[in-house]
């Protein structure tokens, strides 16, 4: 269980990315796959993100 500090620290890191993804989307015209890939993002966020956007996990 986590404390409800490190919720909202948890909550406002991937609402960051989040935004950081869709700029990369826009400006570089890549998938939500390929600005994860290079943003590097894990395996257990991108579970995170696809939940949190209601997309299809691939």
């Amino acid at each position: 269980m986590c404390s409800i500090i490190e919720y909202y620290e948890r909550k406002a890191r991937l609402n960051a990315t989040l935004k950081d993804i869709e700029k990369i989307e826009k400006k570089m015209n890549m998938s939500l796959e390929e600005a994860m890939e290079f943003l590097e993002i894990d395996e257990e966020l991108k579970h995170t993100i696809y939940v949190r956007l209601g997309e299809e996990l691939e």
